[in-house]
């Protein structure tokens, strides 16, 4: 991922140009719904 940098220079030295995105949406999502799954199953 990383063997386009020169050497001697180190990923944790270099700013990101952007903030690292999210997690995967999709699976953000299906873990909530699973969760609300859940509750609901406790809930009965």
């Amino acid at each position: 991922m990383f063997d386009n940098l020169p050497p001697g220079v180190h990923p944790e030295d270099c700013e990101p140009d952007e903030p690292e995105p999210p997690a995967d949406p999709d699976r953000y999502y299906e873990a909530r719904i699973e969760r609300e799954l859940e509750q609901e199953m406790e809930a009965r």
